[in-house]
């Protein structure tokens, strides 16, 4: 709750400011359903990167999946979410 807060006072200040409680409710978890995906991308591309590749490089499959969720949260949260 405090990421779509902040979220919603901060990265996407500019969008919906005067929105109502049912709003918020409704973007609360449309941004929910945003970061799950945003999980199974990166849990996908570890799962990939270990198994393709063995247990050594996890840590690289850690790092890439985190970047590309990281990316992937932002841009479907401001297209979908704010």
């Amino acid at each position: 709750a405090n990421n779509f807060i902040l979220n919603f006072l901060w990265t996407f200040k500019n969008t919906n400011l005067i929105a109502s409680s049912q709003k918020k409710l409704f973007m609360y978890f449309k941004y929910l359903s945003v970061n799950l995906i945003g999980l199974l991308l990166n849990l996908l591309i570890l799962n990939f990167v270990v198994h393709t590749f063995g247990d050594s490089v996890a840590l690289m499959g850690q790092l890439a999946g985190i970047l590309l969720g990281s990316i992937s949260n932002f841009f479907l949260s401001r297209k979908l979410v704010f």
